[in-house]
């Protein structure tokens, strides 16, 4: 399980050139790379578990499926907890476990009594910066037929995540993160969205 710091914000279109060019300016050379997956979210009841209580309670559980461009034929089962925001820390906090797979991963989720519940695409631009944090420009694609089909926001929605550590905790990763995100204002304004809903 991996415990990682998030912040989200979104760039209208007039800025995407001037934003990839300072991204470009201060992430790591050669860490520019694109980023498209095709994602199925199946939805189960189960126990839920709070991460400040660790208390259990009944709920919607999201499985998801991440199918990588870049990797076809071998996709991620993946499981967001729910973001967390202490007043401590800067940014949210989300636990995080991904496991790879081969084959129909898909029909295995339903399998476990999940039922598919929605899904989308994901095509962008992702850069790292210290080779600390992820930084990824992105838009979101109905599916259809099988492929991308029309944009379900014309925005283009910006996330940095850092990834904890026994040598990290969240308050040293998110005060980076914070300090890089002043480093993109005003062309975008990250924030700690913690809807489920910013992230389909």
């Amino acid at each position: 399980m991996e415990v990682e710091c998030v912040l989200r914000g979104v760039v209208a279109d007039d800025h995407l050139d001037a934003l990839f060019t300072r991204l470009e300016s201060f992430c790591d050379d050669g860490s520019k790379m694109e980023l498209a997956y095709h994602e199925k979210v199946y939805r189960g009841d189960g126990m839920t578990r709070s991460a400040d209580s660790g208390r259990g309670s009944r709920g919607t559980v999201l499985l998801r499926v991440r199918d990588h461009a870049a990797h076809p034929g071998k996709p991620e089962l993946l499981y967001l907890y729910p973001l967390q925001r202490r007043k401590t820390e800067r940014t949210a906090t989300r636990k995080r476990i991904a496991v790879p797979s081969v084959g129909n991963a898909a029909a295995f989720v339903e399998s476990l009594g999940f039922a598919f519940d929605h899904e989308f695409y994901v095509k962008g631009l992702r850069y790292t910066f210290k080779e600390t944090l992820a930084v990824t420009v992105t838009q979101i694609f109905k599916a259809a037929d099988g492929s991308s089909g029309d944009l379900m926001d014309p925005m283009h929605l910006v996330e940095i995540t850092g990834s904890t550590s026994p040598a990290r905790s969240a308050t040293v990763v998110g005060n980076v993160m914070a300090e890089f995100a002043e480093q993109l204002r005003p062309l975008v304004l990250l924030h700690l969205f913690l809807e489920d809903g910013f992230r389909l």
